[in-house]
């Protein structure tokens, strides 16, 4: 009997393991997201994809003198989660913009490193969870 038991386990987590190993063949670089993808979430996806872009560039001492950014305003998208949402959040975001239209204006260093910055604080205060990812926008 105990045997049976045993093989039944055995076979049930293999089972399982296959069905990983299925769902993931083929998988790299692509985010899980275990929620319906928010509005908000694929702008801030969109920002760091074309943040990243421009840290690219001054690293590598290019012109970024074209470069302009023109994201919506955060707090007006739909989120993943309505508790989000709050005067906070709301005060972050316009600080935000206000902060890329800077950028827009005076491109430099410094300003795309002030719109990154705007990013972690956000991110501290209200969702931690893209805060490795945004950490790698850091220009040393």
């Amino acid at each position: 009997m105990r045997a049976k038991v045993i093989l039944a386990v055995i076979i049930l987590f293999s089972n399982c393991t296959d069905n990983i190993k299925e769902r993931t063949e083929g998988v790299h670089n692509t985010i899980i997201d275990p929620n319906k993808t928010s509005e908000m979430a694929l702008l801030m996806r969109d920002m760091f994809v074309q943040l990243e872009s421009i840290k690219i560039n001054l690293e590598s001492g290019e012109d970024i003198s074209s470069a302009q950014f023109d994201f919506a305003n955060i707090h007006e998208q739909t989120p993943t989660d309505e508790s989000f949402i709050n005067e906070n959040f709301k005060a972050m975001s316009m600080s935000y913009s206000a902060t890329v239209a800077l950028f827009n204006e005076q491109r430099s260093k410094e300003n795309f490193m002030s719109i990154v910055n705007n990013c972690m604080s956000c991110h501290q205060n209200l969702c931690p969870g893209p805060i490795e990812r945004i950490e790698k926008l850091i220009i040393e």
